[in-house]
């Protein structure tokens, strides 16, 4: 009789026990779900982005003579390095530097047009990020032989301009930024999140439900700590690409084929990352909602 109890109470256990353990993967994959939503809101705004680009360096070119631009004697391209030989073989044809003057003085170098029609780097590297600030910079946009569009240059010019002169603090945001959004950052808001997920999936009681809830509060503190300043930052580009583009064109103002696809880019990576953690918080709250009703019955 006693074995036979104690054979029931292990089987009732083990059951429990996998009953929980099916909870917390169907969490697990609610998040991975969520994941896979935002990888493809980011793959799919990417392709837009590109079949939007118009590059022309004609255009480019007059544009930044307009703009009052120096072309500078130095250029800039790629190749490659045969490790057996030593030798660099060129990749496509070389850029044009060129040097640009903001209001405050300090210039921002320009590099445009090096290697080949598939080459779509475009981008902006502040002064900060150098391990040795140059004298008098404001840092360096790059934009690569087929990504040589207009709408793309000011939207890169308004990374570069509008933060004011004060640059003191943004060496140390700027490291402070590489640590929480590095791998490791990412690792650890990705993991977390569906750790959190699965916690909340397969809570058996209010407490439980608690600390998911809890959990998943964190993770989503440091996706919001991760993902909100580049968010908020991209959205000041292109607001001011605006600006910029009816100062120097006449009128002009960007459409929105390029700068909608690459701001959805930012988007879907950030809801990537943070799809575990909200996956996880909107389970929590529903298993807190469903143990307070539970009580109160």
């Amino acid at each position: 009789m006693f074995y036979d109890v104690l054979i029931e109470k292990r089987a009732a256990k083990k059951k429990q026990e996998s009953s929980r353990r099916k909870d917390a993967l169907k969490g697990v994959g609610v998040g991975v779900a969520g994941m896979a939503g935002g990888a493809g809101l980011a793959a799919g705004s990417k392709a837009l982005g590109r079949r939007a680009v118009r590059p022309d360096q004609a255009s480019m070119e007059n544009l930044l003579t307009s703009m009052g631009a120096r072309k500078t004697t130095s250029t800039y391209g790629f190749g490659r390095l045969d490790p057996k030989t030593g030798q660099v073989t060129p990749q496509g044809r070389r850029g044009e530097i060129y040097e640009l003057v903001a209001k405050d003085g300090r210039k921002i170098e320009l590099q445009l047009g090096a290697g080949k029609e598939g080459n779509l780097a475009a981008y902006y590297s502040p002064d900060s990020r150098r391990k040795r600030s140059l004298p008098n910079s404001r840092g360096t946009i790059r934009l690569d032989r087929g990504i040589m569009d207009e709408d793309v240059f000011f939207h890169e010019l308004g990374h570069a301009t509008g933060r004011g002169s004060k640059t003191r603090y943004q060496k140390p945001l700027d490291d402070l930024s590489d640590v929480i959004g590095g791998k490791a950052g990412m690792a650890a808001e990705m993991l977390g999140g569906l750790g959190a997920a699965g916690m909340a999936s397969s809570a058996r009681t209010k407490q439980e439900a608690d600390r998911a809830n809890m959990a998943a509060n964190t993770v989503l503190g440091l996706s919001a700590l991760r993902h909100l300043p580049t968010l908020g930052e991209e959205a000041r580009a292109s607001i001011r690409a605006y600006g910029l583009k009816k100062k120097f064109m006449g009128g002009k103002t960007p459409g929105a084929r390029i700068l909608l696809p690459s701001y959805g880019t930012y988007l879907g990576n950030a809801l990537l990352h943070a799809a575990p953690g909200i996956a996880a918080k909107v389970m929590a709250k529903r298993k807190q909602r469903q143990f307070r009703s539970e009580k109160e019955k």
